[in-house]
């Protein structure tokens, strides 16, 4: 009867216990049930049995048994929470990728404006020997109309300064500073990294420039200015992004560049690609996957291994060895009144 009504209850809800390892990890409510239920009913379990069986001064085959399979229940809850803990930490990663992909549209956007700015030089060098020959074709009565707006505009100036001067010069005060301090940002920028390009960069901003500091420094931590494959693939997970060797061997080539390494400079350039989000891959393993996932297939593949390795410690080795026998008596099971009931060999 305790074989049935006992120990097989015991390994049906460790068996439930362990497909709380098959539920999605966001899926709180459900892999929180999965997991404490079962802990639950072993409580209720361990209860029932000591109830039937008197206070004894040695250990009893079945007391064990339900004490061993209780803890392993409960091993599932602190896995949870483990998981949680990794889950937290992996969307502070995720906040990190959206500073990537932030960065890389303003580095795009800076591209195409030191473009934009050098095209615009070009035409204004053609434009300015048209533009000096057309102003010396200016009366004297349209400099005399010109001097005349410009007098009116000084006076009109002049009397709104009255009025907001103090404003004025404190918001002239507030944009040096900005503009200091955006100075300052660009020229530690290109103390550090030499290489990039200064009619790119000047166009992001302060925090930009910071983020993207940050980012070359986790991509490139020993700042040898050479990323391999192993050092790009690293960075990646360090903002959230599980690729595999392959997937980064495969970025390296559509952006033509060495798979053995890349530098600094052209890190930034791969950063200017649309390539840089998570492209989806055929062969992942475990290394590719995030610490959570790994953790729950870890468990998938090591928990029910286990458990039968304690049952056949249980009841191949440590049954028949005599640890349970007391003279010519196997183990002891309690009967429904409180006594304790012989089971020979």
């Amino acid at each position: 009867a305790y074989y049935n009504n006992v120990i097989v209850l015991i390994v049906i809800f460790v068996v439930i216990s362990f497909s709380s390892y098959f539920i999605d990890r966001k899926a709180y409510p459900a892999r929180v049930a999965i997991s404490v239920i079962p802990v639950l009913i072993q409580i209720t379990q361990v209860n029932t049995v000591m109830q039937g069986i008197p206070r004894l001064d040695y250990h009893t085959f079945i007391g064990d048994f339900i004490a061993i399979s209780s803890f392993y229940c409960a091993i599932t809850v602190f896995q949870y929470a483990l998981v949680c803990f990794l889950m937290d930490r992996e969307s502070l990663h995720e906040e990190k990728f959206k500073v990537v992909k932030r960065i890389s549209g303003e580095l795009r956007k800076a591209k195409a404006m030191a473009l934009k700015d050098s095209a615009s030089n070009n035409t204004d060098s053609r434009l300015e020997h048209e533009t000096s020959e057309h102003s010396s074709l200016v009366t004297d009565e349209d400099n005399h109309e010109m001097l005349s707006q410009e007098m009116i505009q000084f006076k009109t100036d002049s009397f709104s300064g009255d009025l907001t001067g103090e404003a004025t010069t404190k918001n002239k005060l507030a944009a040096n500073k900005i503009v200091q301090k955006k100075k300052n940002s660009l020229e530690t920028l290109l103390t550090k990294f030499p290489t990039f390009p200064e009619n790119e960069m000047k166009y992001l901003t302060v925090l930009d420039q910071g983020f993207l500091c940050e980012l070359i420094e986790m991509f490139d931590p020993n700042g040898d200015n050479h990323l391999d494959p192993d050092e790009v693939r690293g960075g990646f997970r360090k903002v959230g992004v599980y690729r595999s060797l392959e997937s980064i061997l495969d970025l390296f080539e559509r952006n033509h560049m060495n798979i053995d390494g890349i530098s600094q400079r052209e890190f930034l350039k791969l950063l200017e690609s649309e390539s840089v989000a998570h492209q989806p891959t055929l062969n992942r393993s475990l290394w590719d996957k995030p610490p959570s996932l790994q953790l729950d297939i870890f468990c998938r593949m090591f928990y029910i291994p286990i458990f039968l390795v304690v049952c056949v410690i249980f009841f191949l080795i440590l049954l028949p060895s005599g640890l349970y026998v007391d003279g010519e008596v196997a183990f002891k099971f309690p009967d429904g009144q409180g006594n304790s009931t012989n089971s020979t060999r």
